[in-house]
């Protein structure tokens, strides 16, 4: 709630002071706060009193609910409490009541809203009309998304099926490296075999 001056406070239609006793239930009312000494003022709505018993007496508080700072004189925050006492201050929180002028600008308005909502009814209409209940800006942007989301699921497909075809060319690959491999030691397997060959023979010869 906004914070009142104690001035704009004063100005505002009130009816009062009222005593505890003469609250009555589910009324809002103005609390002014006797006891504290910058005299705070909250408002709040009136729920029950509360009696406390002495040994030979009575006192009462009396319970609000949805208790909230009005006008706070102090620099430092006020917080609400939900009982006061009979000392502090009540007043009854009466709302204005309106002019002519007011009711004639409320009539003017009704009038004039009711008029632009028959003349929209009155407009003809496609079968599926442009406006939807999101609008035309939601649809654009909804079309937007998709074609974006359509391309991205687009190259994701593509960019998987080149990995996937590198991995088969890699796989393939693995094999052929390999036998050249065997192929390689087979062929030196014989060159030294050869040689072996060569040098007995020669030796043979020889003797």
């Amino acid at each position: 709630m906004k914070i009142i001056t104690i001035d704009q406070f004063e100005k505002l239609p009130k009816k009062g002071p009222i005593a505890g006793k003469s609250l009555e239930v589910d009324k809002l009312y103005y609390i002014r706060d006797i006891r504290n000494k910058t005299n705070p003022v909250f408002i709040g709505r009136y729920v029950k009193p509360v009696v406390y018993y002495n040994d030979n007496s009575v006192s009462y508080n009396y319970r609000f609910e949805d208790v909230q700072c009005l006008v706070n004189p102090s620099k430092y925050n006020q917080q609400p409490r939900n009982t006061y006492g009979n000392i502090d201050k009540y007043y009854e929180v009466l709302y204005p009541t309106p002019t002519k002028l007011d009711i004639q600008n409320k009539k003017a308005t009704i009038s004039e809203l009711r008029h632009f909502i028959s003349e929209k009814k009155a407009e003809p209409h496609d079968e599926t009309p442009t406006i939807s209940f999101m609008g035309k800006d939601y649809r654009k942007v909804r079309d937007k998304f998709n074609n974006r989301s359509n391309r991205s699921n687009h190259r994701s497909s593509l960019s998987s099926s080149r990995s996937s075809r590198k991995r088969l060319s890699r796989s393939t690959s693995k094999p052929s490296s390999s036998k050249t491999r065997s192929s390689r030691k087979s062929s030196k397997r014989s060159s030294s075999n050869r040689s072996y060959y060569r040098s007995s023979s020669s030796s043979h010869r020889s003797y």
